[in-house]
């Protein structure tokens, strides 16, 4: 018990740190003002270009793959399981950004792909399909981590497995939220949207 005490600490305070923060710090862009406010890669990328977004999303994925090795030195499958968790917690209610964070996707890619690798690949691969067919980032964020729920659910129906698939797929419906109510009323912005049309 003790040492998955340990991972979940370990997983929630490396999940903390931001990447997007951590990059755009010298830019004179401050993430959390402009665009969406979120620290997340998404938004990186929409203020700061490809470049800038793809190493947040690797920082971001870093983070969690991090946790997820460094738990299971420590626990096994479950320490890498609950270091994930918290990892993903602490990217989007970060301690040291007074709780304000990101949306938790690049870091739970991390965390399904540590547990579940060729599932995840698949699924990674058919989220960024959906990304470039309807150009809605948050869709395809959905379509991840709900596929993800539904092959656990299929094939590895047991503990720590369904409980960090549901955890992780719940986490990211609740902080994409407000992104399907947009994309119910059509209203989501669009990758590679011209400002002057959002």
């Amino acid at each position: 018990m003790i040492r998955i005490v340990i991972c979940t600490i370990i997983g929630y305070f490396l999940g903390s740190l931001s990447a997007g923060l951590m990059l755009t710090r010298n830019t004179g862009v401050d993430i959390r003002k402009q665009g969406s406010s979120n620290i997340g890669a998404t938004n990186v990328l929409r203020l700061l270009g490809a470049k800038m977004g793809v190493l947040t999303f690797l920082g971001d994925f870093a983070k969690g793959l991090v946790a997820c090795t460094l738990g299971y030195l420590i626990a096994g499958r479950n320490g890498a399981a609950f270091a994930g968790i918290f990892a993903v917690l602490g990217h989007n209610w970060p301690v040291f950004y007074d709780f304000r964070g990101g949306k938790g996707i690049a870091t739970s890619t991390a965390v399904l792909l540590f547990l579940f690798p060729v599932p995840t690949l698949i699924n990674f691969a058919i989220a960024v399909a959906v990304a470039l067919i309807s150009r809605y980032v948050s869709l395809a964020s959905l379509s991840l981590i709900s596929l993800s729920l539904i092959n656990t659910i299929v094939s590895r129906p047991f503990f720590p497995d369904i409980l960090t698939a549901l955890i992780l797929c719940v986490l990211g419906y609740w902080r994409h939220r407000a992104n399907i109510e947009r994309l119910i009323s059509g209203t989501e912005s669009k990758l590679f949207q011209n400002k002057k049309t959002e």
